[in-house]
C-alpha cells in the first residue's frame, strides 16, 4: 500500500520536474493578469459612476444572499460544467490550445479585479475574508486543473505531430488527464459551497 503511494508521488514528482518550465510560464501568465486585472480596477475606481453602480449591483446580491444561495449553487454547479466541457474541447485541438493560455490570463485578470473590488467595499479584514473562501481557493483550483490539462494539451500535440505516436492511445491518456482536471475543479465548487455558510455570518456581522 505504501508502495505504490509513494509510487504515485514519485510520478506527480516527475511530471512537475520534467514541465516545470511549462507550468512557470502559465504562472507568470496568470500573474500577469493579476496585475492587469489591478490596473483596470483602478482605471475603473477613478470613474466614481461606473463604482457606485457596481457596489449597488454588489450590494443587491449581498443583501438577498441567504434566500438566493441555493440558486447560486445550481449557477456555479452549471458554470463548472461548461467550463470542465470547454477546457475538454478545447485542449483537444491545437486551435484551441491558445484559447487555453487567454483563459488563464483572464481569470487572474477577474480574480484580481474582483478582489479588489470586494476589499474596497467591506474592508481589509472582511473583504479578503470572503475573497479567500469564494474566489481565491475555487480559482486556484481552476488554475490548477487548466494548467494540467494544457500541459498535456501541449503533449498530444507534439506526441501526435512530431512523435507521430498513436492518436488513440494519446486521445485517451489526454481524456484522463481531463478528468483529474474535472475532479480538481468541482473540488473548488464543493469548497465554495461549504463556505457559504461562513461568508453568510461574516456579512450578517
Amino acid at each position: 500500500m505504501n508502495l505504490k503511494i509513494n509510487e504515485k508521488y514519485s510520478s506527480i514528482e516527475k511530471h512537475i520536474t520534467n514541465n516545470l518550465i511549462k507550468y512557470s510560464m502559465l504562472l507568470i501568465i496568470f500573474i500577469i493578469g493579476i496585475i492587469v486585472g489591478g490596473i483596470c480596477f483602478r482605471s475603473f475606481n477613478n470613474n466614481s459612476e461606473n463604482m457606485i453602480q457596481l457596489k449597488e449591483m454588489i450590494e443587491q446580491i449581498i443583501n438577498s444572499f441567504a434566500d438566493e444561495k441555493w440558486k447560486l449553487v445550481n449557477k456555479y454547479f452549471a458554470e463548472d460544467l461548461i467550463k470542465i466541457a470547454l477546457l475538454i474541447i478545447t485542449s483537444s485541438s491545437m486551435i484551441g490550445l491558445p484559447l487555453l493560455l487567454v483563459w488563464i490570463l483572464y481569470n487572474g485578470v477577474s480574480l484580481s479585479f474582483t478582489i479588489n473590488f470586494l476589499i474596497y467595499t467591506y474592508g481589509i479584514t472582511k473583504g479578503n475574508f470572503i475573497s479567500v473562501l469564494l474566489l481565491f481557493i475555487p480559482n486556484l483550483s481552476m488554475l490548477i486543473a487548466t494548467s494540467v490539462i494544457t500541459i498535456s494539451s501541449i503533449k498530444l500535440i507534439k506526441n501526435i505531430i512530431k512523435n507521430r505516436k498513436p492518436i488513440k492511445i494519446e486521445i485517451i491518456r489526454h481524456l484522463i488527464i481531463c478528468s483529474v482536471g474535472a475532479i480538481i475543479i468541482m473540488l473548488g465548487f464543493f469548497w465554495r459551497v461549504f463556505s457559504m455558510n461562513f461568508v453568510e455570518n461574516v456579512l450578517n456581522l
